[in-house]
């Protein structure tokens, strides 16, 4: 599996409509480089599948609705799945995830 860039496309309910991996293989991996500019931000949306994200360099603001945590360089996080959640760059990140069902 390579990992990819991700672009979101989600509806009007904010939830994210891009297949990720295939029905033989569910799960698709990415890698993406985020700065604080508000055109990188990783806005509010939610997906039906698992996602786990590593933080390679730099820092991250992740959101959930009842709570923001900070993620550094090393750390993971893991979003369950039909959570709607928001990320920022402070000021700059790069990071990998996986999104599987």
């Amino acid at each position: 599996m390579s990992l990819q860039k991700c672009g979101l496309n989600m509806n009007s309910d904010l939830k994210e409509l891009q297949p990720h991996g295939t029905l033989d293989f569910p799960c698709a991996g990415y890698e993406e480089t985020y700065t604080d500019r508000i055109s990188d931000e990783i806005p509010w949306h939610w997906h039906e599948e698992l996602e786990i994200i590593y933080l390679k360099k730099g820092s991250l603001k992740l959101q959930v609705p009842s709570k923001e945590y900070i993620m550094n360089a090393g750390e993971l996080a893991v979003i369950n799945t039909n959570v709607l959640h928001y990320a920022t760059a402070m000021p700059y990140c790069e990071l990998q995830s996986l999104v599987f069902s």
